[in-house]
Formats: structure tokens, C-alpha cells, sequence
């Protein structure tokens, strides 16, 4: 790994939260890739109210506390930070500048800095996340609400991503020519449109400046501080749909600016890095979740019926790298159809045994179904074994 790097941790910390900062900054002080320095920006009015006693502890030469006299809510935790070194210049002791933004209640693993300083290194020009959710939109490419994402989606790892959102409690690195662009932003604009999301505002800055985000490797393993969370905007404003008020209002902000060009969204769904049907997808698979947590949740599922049904289900299970726990496909009459589906073979239900396992009908016709369950039932199969498709399960398979 290159070491010749200026690496800066940047964050922020208010009210009650600052009282367990040392728990955090400990986590930070054993990276297996240490910080040039921490910059920790406090706004001056906790210092007058003795809040600073809590910093005492903060003894650290890597940590310098930054009291500021005007608080940005969530966006302190980048935005002094990136207007400092946006105008660093590259020099020869350090020929790349990165800035890893964290939160103030969460415990970090002592390799977080490494692993993304590593997936920085494979790509240098994007936004790197541990922890990112996917951005789902409707098949007219309009944004759905924000609480119907893929949250902490993993499928898409050391990929270039426009749907991707990096979301800052696990730790997110910025690399300088990003950081750059998105120090442009007059803090009046983010204040007006999005307060208290700085995870939203920065991804929509991204996608018009083109910065894709990356999710690393590893996979973001919370480590949360008891009862600091529960204090936090995630769990006043932003869970009262205040995440969707915010989106709209930049939505209409940067669509402005395109001067009525293709919308931000075409960015986020088209611009050479993902599809809008990939999101569909997606968004098919969370309104089917209970079914995939049923089926994915068994040791031993088949799949009753050969057909395109049974062929659309082993496909959306491939997707999820889940197709390996279909253990065969039944029918009532194997000679009536294909030996195999999909490389899985095609059984009839009398022909092996059948206890402990968990039944998929694979059938679109609600009556073909029910007869299914009749005739497997009165074979002795428990009925909670079997599972029967409703009907926006069906028509998101058909489709799929």
C-alpha cells in the first residue's frame, strides 16, 4: 500500500454525545493505518456551557478540536474540512490528500481506515462507503421514498456505482479531487434544502459533479454506543419522512440546473454506470421479501413445478446468489416434462422424500394451486411445509 498519502479524519460532535467522543476517538487511535490527524469541529457554545471537561480526556497529539462559531448540524462533520483542503496542494512528501469522514456514536473497527484506503487505492476517483444503501426508482425512473431503498445493500461490491449512497456512519472516504468539487457548495444552498441529511446532499452533489461510489469489501458491522443513537436526527426528523422533503427539495434544486436536460434521476439510473431495470429488480425483490426470507431461511426447498414460474423463481434466487438451496424441482407427473430446470433436476413429489422440507407451488393459476396443496397435504405433507404465491408475488415473478 502506498503510505504517501496525507490521510485527515473529519467529524463533528453536540450536546450529550460529546460526553462519550472519547469512546470513539479510542477506536480511532489503534487504526492498523493511522490518521495524520483527526479533526474533531465543535461548535464554541458547548465549550462555554463545560461541555469541554469531556475533552479533557482527549489527549492524543493526532486530534486537534476545531471550536467553530457557526454549527452546520450533520454537515460540520465534512464541510470545514473540505474547504481547508480543497486548496492543499499535492506535494512530494504527500501526492494524495483523503478525507475520512466518521460519526460521533459509533466504535470503530481498528481496520476501517485501511480497507478504505485500500479500495481507494483500486478507485481513485470515487466516493468509498463501508456501509451504502441502494436508490430504487419506479419504472417512469421517479425516485421512490427513501425508507424503500435496499438498505445496506452488498450486492454491488468494488463496483463503480451512481445508485449507490454512502451513508456516513460507517465511515466514508473522500478522495481530493471529489472533495474539490463538493467544496463548491455555498452552505446557505444545503442548509435551505437539506439540513439535516448530509448523507442525501452529498450524494445528489456527487451525481452531478459524476462521482460514483464504491462499497468496499468488507461489510460495515454496526458498533454503536448505547443510548447516543437514539439522541440523533436519524430517529426525529429523517424518520418522520423528513428524508423525502429534503430529497424533493434537491431534486428540483439540481433539475434547475440542467436547465431541462435529461433529470437528475437519468444520472443516478443511466449515466453509464447502472440500469434502471437493475433497480426494478430490486425493488421487485423488497416487496417479496417475505417470501425470499422464507425460502432463503430453509435448509431444504423445492419448488413445485417445472414451468416458467419455477424457472423465474431460480432466477431471481441466482441474482441473490441463493439458487443452490432449490434441492429439486417436483411435479406430479416427472414424465410429462424435462429430466432437469436450470441444472436442477425434476422429481416427481412420490419419488423422494419429502419430510422437513419447504414446498414452493410454482403455479400462476390460483385453482391448479389449491388442487396442489389438496393433493400434497392428503399425502401427508404439514400444511405450514407449503407455501402458496399471492398475487403481486406472482405477477413481480412473471414479470421478473
Amino acid at each position: 500500500m502506498d503510505h504517501n498519502k496525507l490521510i485527515i479524519v473529519s467529524m463533528t460532535s453536540y450536546g450529550k454525545r460529546i460526553r462519550t467522543l472519547p469512546i470513539v476517538l479510542d477506536s480511532l487511535y489503534g487504526q492498523t493505518l493511522m490518521p495524520d490527524k483527526i479533526l474533531l469541529y465543535i461548535d464554541e457554545k458547548y465549550k462555554s456551557r463545560g461541555d469541554d471537561e469531556y475533552l479533557k480526556e482527549v489527549v492524543d497529539p493526532i486530534v486537534e478540536i476545531r471550536w467553530i462559531n457557526r454549527d452546520l448540524g450533520p454537515h460540520t462533520k465534512y464541510y470545514y474540512s473540505f474547504k481547508q483542503f480543497s486548496k492543499e496542494r499535492l506535494t512530494e512528501k504527500h501526492d494524495d490528500i483523503c478525507i475520512v469522514t466518521v460519526d460521533d456514536d459509533e466504535v470503530y473497527p481498528d481496520t476501517l481506515i485501511e480497507e478504505l484506503v485500500k479500495c481507494h487505492e483500486r478507485f481513485p476517483n470515487a466516493v468509498i462507503a463501508k456501509r451504502t444503501h441502494l436508490i430504487l426508482g419506479e419504472e417512469n425512473g421517479k425516485l421512490i421514498p427513501y425508507w424503500n431503498w435496499e438498505y445496506e445493500c452488498n450486492r454491488f461490491v468494488n463496483e463503480e456505482r451512481m445508485d449507490l449512497i454512502a451513508t456516513g456512519v460507517g465511515g466514508v472516504l473522500y478522495p481530493i479531487d471529489s472533495v474539490s468539487k463538493l467544496s463548491g457548495y455555498d452552505e446557505s444552498l444545503f442548509l435551505k434544502l437539506c439540513p439535516y441529511a448530509d448523507d442525501i446532499w452529498l450524494k445528489f452533489c456527487e451525481v452531478f459533479e459524476g462521482i460514483p461510489v464504491v462499497k468496499s469489501e468488507d461489510k460495515y458491522i454496526p458498533g454503536g454506543i448505547d443510548g447516543v443513537c437514539s439522541e440523533g436526527l436519524c430517529t426525529t426528523v429523517n424518520y418522520a419522512n423528513g428524508n423525502d422533503e429534503q430529497i424533493q427539495k434537491v431534486l428540483r434544486y439540481f433539475n434547475t440546473r440542467l436547465n431541462g436536460e435529461s433529470g437528475i434521476e437519468d444520472y443516478i439510473f443511466e449515466k453509464g454506470i447502472t440500469t434502471r431495470d437493475d433497480s426494478r429488480k430490486a425493488l421487485d425483490r423488497i416487496k417479496i421479501s417475505c417470501l425470499l426470507d422464507e425460502m432463503t431461511g430453509c435448509e431444504h426447498l423445492l419448488i413445485y413445478g417445472a414451468g416458467m414460474m419455477g424457472s423465474k423463481l431460480w432466477d431471481i434466487l441466482n441474482d441473490l446468489g441463493k439458487e443452490k438451496i432449490i434441492e429439486s424441482y417436483i411435479v406430479s407427473d416427472p414424465t410429462s416434462c424435462n429430466t432437469d430446470l436450470n441444472g436442477v433436476e425434476v422429481s416427481g413429489y412420490k419419488d423422494m422424500p419429502l419430510d422437513g422440507k419447504f414446498i414452493v407451488i410454482s403455479l400462476f393459476d390460483d385453482n391448479e394451486a389449491k388442487k396442489v396443496v389438496k393433493e400434497l397435504t392428503e399425502y401427508g405433507i404439514k400444511s405450514e411445509m407449503i407455501r402458496t404465491l399471492d398475487e403481486q408475488e406472482k405477477m413481480i415473478i412473471y414479470k421478473y
